[in-house]
């Protein structure tokens, strides 16, 4: 049984205005509300139930882009140091590299220095034991 009273009322009042006018737009609206007025009220009950899900999904699903939004931005951002940091990895290794070259290089050079050295002291020393025995050889 449909309840007369209330929101059914105001329904029908509502269907007889719209019924006077002669606009089809107008007939469908009452035709609408007219139905509406006779639907149980446990329908109608689980109507709202089921538009509150919806906009609960809907709800839940601008959640999940905005999520999903910045979740994106945060893997650019994570590429983006990924990439700087791998550019600096790199530039390391050069730097690194041709300082180990330049030591190298240097040690290469000390080490030549000093057999240079060492040679230079060798002959010095030869010519000096040299003289010494010419001078005994020219005392005798």
């Amino acid at each position: 049984a449909v309840d007369e009273g209330g929101p059914a009322k105001i329904l029908r009042g509502l269907q007889q205005l719209l019924s006077l006018r002669i606009s089809g737009r107008n007939r469908r609206s009452a035709a609408f509300l007219a139905g509406a007025a006779d639907v149980p009220s446990d329908q109608r009950s689980r109507a709202v139930q089921a538009r509150s899900k919806a906009a609960l999904a809907g709800a839940e699903a601008v959640k999940d882009e905005e999520l999903s939004v910045w979740a994106q931005a945060k893997g650019n951002q994570s590429e983006r140091i990924s990439r700087r940091s791998k550019r600096l990895a790199g530039t390391a290794l050069l730097v690194t590299f041709f300082g180990v070259s330049l030591d190298a290089t240097a040690n290469y050079l000390d080490v030549k220095g000093a057999q240079r050295q060492v040679n230079q002291a060798e002959d010095e020393l030869a010519q000096v034991v040299g003289n010494q025995q010419q001078t005994e050889r020219l005392r005798h």
